[in-house]
């Protein structure tokens, strides 16, 4: 029997591209039925919605990108319609209760871990890339969205590699948070312009970020403000957009990544 599959997203881009793309595959070998990425466009009701039509025309399971904020109105709709359901990205948590639980099966990855890389490359960067230009030039730009914690734990992973080897530097250590402008390019433009604007004294900058789309904005923002991959270095986990960037020859300030194929990704959760 042939199950039928559909992918749901909040958001669209390369990364969930290519995500679609290895669901396919995967489900090809699985004899499944795949129906390729819908998205919603970051509009929540009609993510709700739309998996209820999907539903009401057979579909059997779904893949998840969802806001976060609302996993617990899906599992609830899912559980109705007795559907299987994975989430991708972003864990399937209760974000209103006291260490936002988990509140269905995930496959992801370690994300205070993933923030520690991040803070041990850019040491590494620093002293290697740089290490005839005096520390006290030498800013560090860490982007957020405090509001989700799995990204959240990026920064706070970052921040203490980084500091643990560097304790001297906690002064030049900058949290630019995107809860207000949203974990976007154009919000990672606008929070790592803000702290460039006001912190002049700073000669070089070594900046991670939570993943593609902040790492584009952060570059935008970097070029904008007159540095360049000499001077200022963006690093993030992802990296789908990185590679497209260099096929395409453009290089800036990102030139890091910390890659997971998605090929290998999806296996496990399809």
């Amino acid at each position: 029997e042939r199950y039928q599959i559909q992918y749901m997203s909040a958001a669209s881009g390369p990364l969930y591209d290519q995500s679609s793309a290895a669901f396919g595959l995967w489900c090809e070998k699985m004899n499944c039925d795949y129906s390729p990425m819908w998205s919603s466009g970051g509009d929540n009701d009609a993510f709700i919605t739309n998996l209820q039509t999907f539903i009401s025309q057979g579909v059997d399971g779904f893949i998840f990108d969802p806001d976060a904020n609302s996993y617990m109105r899906i599992k609830e709709i899912c559980d109705e319609a007795g559907v299987s359901w994975m989430g991708f990205m972003s864990p399937a948590q209760n974000m209103e209760a006291e260490g936002t639980p988990l509140i269905h099966p995930f496959v992801g990855f370690d994300h205070y871990w993933f923030g520690q890389q991040m803070g041990l490359k850019m040491d590494e960067w620093m002293k290697t890339k740089w290490a005839d230009v005096p520390k006290e030039e030498i800013g560090y730009i860490s982007v957020d969205y405090s509001m989700a914690d799995v990204l959240h734990w990026r920064t706070t992973g970052a921040q203490d590699a980084f500091l643990g080897k560097n304790p001297d530097m906690a002064n030049q250590f900058f949290i630019a948070d995107t809860v207000t402008t949203g974990p976007t390019l154009d919000g990672a433009n606008t929070v790592v312009t803000a702290v460039l604007a006001e912190q002049t004294t700073y000669t070089h900058w070594l900046v991670s970020v939570l993943f593609d789309d902040i790492a584009m904005g952060s570059a935008a923002a970097l070029d904008s403000m007159g540095f360049t991959p000499d001077t200022a270095v963006v690093t993030t986990i992802g990296g789908t957009s990185l590679q497209n960037q260099w096929d395409n020859g453009i290089d800036d300030c990102w030139q890091l990544a910390m890659f997971t194929p998605q090929t290998i990704y999806a296996e496990a959760v399809v």
